[in-house]
């Protein structure tokens, strides 16, 4: 059986409280397999650099990748993430919260607009050349000295030089930064949150599209441009990866899973997961 480890946001206590930002090194972020529960998901983000190659295997959700100098890659809050193979590479890793988000007033729009965490469904790594390399090692050696700063604005100094961090990392995929309040992608961002507020109960786009206080030809016409989905796609994609986790990583019954699920019928629920993983439920939970 191979080594497995968990990344997990370390307990950085303020007064007893956890913190809402760490910055640490990549392989002293990860504990020993022994100690750890399984696949590990957090309520945070992480963008993790390795510094050096490694033969350990990155799995995020149903996703793998080999840890390649100067690959930056994305964790999103509530995925499902592991390390296989041996003990991660040296190198950096930056966690938050969106607690941190709004403290440094970074706002949603600005999130969005990055493109690099995309939702809970992409997870693709970028790589970075030798010049953009030494402007993030810049801006992570300013945000190393500010991480302990207290003060008024210590918050809001940090949450800067994070925007310029992951400004510089989304130059790679070249993203649009659109932060407008009423920009598309905003739109976009509030609906895929809404999905995942939601998706476990509400299955319907007219009722997505009614709490955004949109039309369900708009939003479908937004959420298709932006993703490449239609919403009903985007939902039902969204329910098929929690079955899946939840398949993969527990003990749950086919009819309990459903009904966690919004599935009134469970066989329903079967026929909706084989059309779309091309598996049944049952074949899935014994891989």
């Amino acid at each position: 059986m191979k080594d497995t480890f968990g990344l997990e946001l370390r307990p950085l206590l303020t007064e007893g409280e956890p913190a809402d930002f760490a910055i640490t090194d990549l392989r002293d972020s990860y504990w020993s397999g022994e100690s750890a529960a399984g696949p590990v998901r957090n309520g945070y983000y992480a963008v993790l650099w390795p510094a050096e190659e490694s033969d350990a295997t990155l799995h995020i959700d149903f996703s793998s990748y080999r840890f390649k100098r100067d690959g930056l890659f994305f964790v999103q809050p509530r995925q499902i993430h592991r390390v296989e193979g041996g003990l991660p590479p040296d190198g950096a890793a930056l966690c938050f919260t969106d607690a941190f988000l709004a403290r440094g007033e970074i706002t949603p729009g600005f999130m969005a607009g990055l493109k690099i965490f995309h939702d809970q469904l992409q997870n693709e790594p970028l790589f970075i050349d030798p010049s953009r390399a030494d402007k993030l090692s810049f801006y992570y050696k300013e945000i190393s000295s500010a991480v302990n700063l207290r003060g008024t604005y210590a918050g809001l100094r940090l949450g800067a030089l994070l925007k310029l961090f992951l400004i510089e990392c989304t130059g790679v995929c070249d993203a649009d930064l659109d932060t407008g309040v009423g920009g598309t992608l905003v739109l976009v961002k509030r609906f895929k949150d809404a999905v995942e507020a939601s998706f476990m109960r509400e299955h319907r786009v007219a009722r997505y599209a009614t709490e955004l206080s949109v039309s369900p030809g708009y939003l479908s016409e937004v959420v298709k441009m932006h993703t490449g989905y239609t919403p009903k796609e985007y939902i039902q994609k969204r329910i098929n990866l929690e079955a899946r986790r939840l398949l993969r990583y527990s003990d749950i019954r086919v009819n309990e899973l459903a009904y966690n699920l919004g599935f009134e019928d469970p066989h329903y629920f079967s026929r909706c997961f084989k059309q779309e993983t091309g598996s049944t439920v049952t074949r899935f939970a014994r891989t």
